[in-house]
């Protein structure tokens, strides 16, 4: 196993375990919907810092449920901030809708984390056959190349027709995502900028940038703020 699926590997193991975490998310959700009554004292479509303190004091909820309540109270900020519920209505509290949003970001967010480890596994297991110039890199150009399109070359490469439906689906995503995963690229001599390619040309990716890839999505605030409340969940 060569440096870079080492590196790839050892980033996945970093990154956090979306089932644990989605699991996590989907039982607050749920408590919260299911005991929003409960939770919003005054009943004006708002849980507030100050009824969550309440509940506590009152140890109303038990165990596990009493952690979800702490969980609330300790992000109720940033949850509050999840949707739009108008003007000057975050600072009231946590709504109905925005627990809505926080489910759905964070699916949506696995399934962002899920490409990501799918693009790193196949542009790994096909760098060195893109690397067409064996610069150690691959570069926008080359992509563009491969994919039979524009001025680069009339056709598709034999390295895409002859992957599987699944492989060229994973290039297709490749091809797309060159400015997130790589890094600005002087084009080398002797290569033109050709139109309409003229940015995903200017773009490269390294073994180490497609290895590290799954690991900045993971980065991003949503994964913060649910490692934060399934922290408080343990």
């Amino acid at each position: 196993m060569d440096q870079a699926e080492n590196t790839g590997k050892s980033q996945a193991a970093a990154a956090p375990n979306d089932n644990l975490h989605s699991q996590a998310v989907d039982e607050l959700y749920k408590f919260t919907v299911d005991n929003f009554r409960k939770l919003d004292h005054d009943h004006d479509g708002f849980i507030g810092k100050e009824e969550l303190d309440e509940t506590l004091k009152q140890g109303t909820f038990k165990g596990a449920d009493q952690a979800k309540v702490s969980a609330l109270r300790n992000h109720v900020d940033d949850i509050s901030a999840l949707n739009d519920d108008g003007w000057f209505t975050s600072s009231k509290g946590i709504s109905a809708q925005d627990m809505v949003k926080l489910d759905y970001l964070w699916e949506k967010q696995q399934g962002n984390v899920g490409y990501a480890e799918r693009i790193r596994d196949f542009g790994v297991a096909n760098f060195d056959k893109l690397d067409f110039d064996k610069r150690g890199q691959i570069l926008g150009y080359e992509v563009v190349a491969a994919n039979g399109d524009g001025c680069y070359a009339p056709q598709k490469h034999a390295i895409v027709t002859t992957m599987s439906a699944y492989d060229q689906y994973s290039f297709s995503l490749l091809h797309r995502n060159l400015a997130n995963i790589g890094h600005s690229q002087s084009i080398p001599d002797g290569i033109w900028m050709c139109k309409p390619y003229q940015y995903t040309t200017q773009y490269g990716i390294t073994k180490d940038e497609l290895g590290n890839y799954p690991s900045a999505v993971a980065g991003r605030p949503m994964y913060d703020l649910v490692n934060k409340l399934n922290d408080d969940l343990k």
